[in-house]
């Protein structure tokens, strides 16, 4: 088995070929200067529309517009009164572009490595995604039924790729995966969506460099044979 830490992978039992490997996920944490998309939502949740087995009209109970609203107020808010805030369960294109377009102006983006390198010290804008959306988009509806209802709502295609262009370039500095959630972590490591080393800092390592408190934590092995 192998443990990964935040720039290496070290072996830690006498099988050296095997292809287990050991990560740590935070179960709670705090941070004060926390907005989580979902929870917003759940205060714009469209009542009058009845899903039933009508499952992509879960996509306009938890509105993309709303969000985006919700997000851009945010956003300007932090940049305009210079406070830091990390908006949690992102899902949609544009908040990824706005974010990435400020990072270009922060001259974050480093050429060599073709990628955002975050000042998490002093940046003012960080934002994190559910591993959910990463894996799971609205073409995916029909064939999840009812676990597809979870928030925010698996949007259209676009804004899945930009997610997973999102996560790759550094502008998202976290995923969330809930710890009873292995599978998931499992299928988008074999999928190659997101090297180990990446997702490891994403899943835990990022999250103290932005200014989390994390409370307690568990140890989850996997099997990627």
């Amino acid at each position: 088995m192998k443990k990964i830490y935040e720039n290496k992978i070290v072996n830690v039992d006498s099988n050296l070929f095997d292809n287990k490997f050991m990560f740590e996920i935070p179960v709670e944490m705090g941070y004060s200067d926390e907005l989580d998309l979902a929870k917003e939502l759940e205060k714009y949740k469209n009542t009058e529309i009845e899903v039933g087995n009508k499952y992509k009209l879960w996509n306009e109970v938890y509105s993309p517009k709303k969000e985006f609203e919700i997000f851009e107020n945010a956003f300007y808010e932090a940049i305009s009164k210079d406070k830091k805030v990390h908006i949690s369960n992102i899902s949609l294109k544009e908040e990824i572009d706005l974010v990435r377009d400020f990072y270009l102006k922060c001259s974050y983006f480093n050429k060599e490595l073709n990628c955002f390198e975050i000042d998490f010290a002093n940046c003012p804008i960080t934002i994190w995604v559910n591993i959910k959306n990463i894996l799971y988009s609205s073409k995916d509806y029909n064939t999840l039924k009812e676990k597809a209802l979870f928030i925010p709502p698996p949007r259209e295609p676009k804004h899945q790729k930009a997610i997973n262009i999102g996560i790759n370039s550094n502008i998202i500095s976290v995923i969330w995966i809930n710890s009873q959630e292995k599978n998931l972590l499992e299928q988008i490591i074999k999928l190659e969506k997101i090297w180990l080393s990446k997702i490891w800092k994403m899943i835990f390592y990022n999250y103290a460099k932005i200014g989390f408190e994390i409370k307690e934590f568990i140890e989850m092995e996997l099997d990627l044979h």
